[in-house]
């Protein structure tokens, strides 16, 4: 039998643990105390700045969505319309049906 690549096993539970920021994110914007509305916008802005190629869609629909959760913690509602619907229909576009069903999600 040959030994497990060290790669492999390490990616598991960094794997679980992105996902755990990420609910923890939401549930920051959701508590918007203080602190966490700024610190989601930084990390929203870093996400936004790092170079990527054209057409990465992945990227794209992720920064709708959070500024979309962002414009709605800052209670401006007229961009949380804005970005969700783009969100929305960028989500259908793709075909990204976990997208589409979080911004079918959002009022």
């Amino acid at each position: 039998m040959f030994p497990r690549p060290r790669r492999i096993a390490q990616a598991a539970p960094r794997r679980r643990q992105d996902a755990r920021n990420r609910r923890t994110r939401h549930v920051n914007l959701d508590r918007a105390s203080d602190g966490d509305v700024p610190e989601a916008d930084a990390a929203t802005e870093r996400l936004a700045a790092v170079p990527a190629d054209e057409g990465l869609v992945i990227r794209e629909i992720w920064l709708l969505r959070l500024r979309a959760l962002l414009a709605q913690a800052h209670g401006d509602a007229t961009a949380y319309a804005n970005f969700r619907d783009r969100y929305r229909d960028r989500a259908k576009t793709l075909g990204f049906e976990g997208h589409i069903a979080w911004a079918e999600a959002m009022p």
